[in-house]
């Protein structure tokens, strides 16, 4: 998994080149939203791409 900064503060987007269904972005999911701090969690599979927004 890689990771890069966006512009907006609080944000971080995710490759997750490993990712190919929805079980997988399903325990991807259930994993980050038990971390504090995630405001918000956007997983697409077809780009394998994971966007968190979080508390700066």
């Amino acid at each position: 998994m890689s990771e890069t900064m966006t512009p907006t503060e609080g944000e971080l987007h995710f490759s997750v080149p490993g990712m190919k269904c929805g079980g997988c972005a399903g325990a991807i999911d259930q994993v980050v939203r038990r971390q504090t701090g995630i405001r918000d969690l956007k997983i697409d599979v077809a780009t394998k791409e994971v966007k968190l927004s979080v508390d700066p």
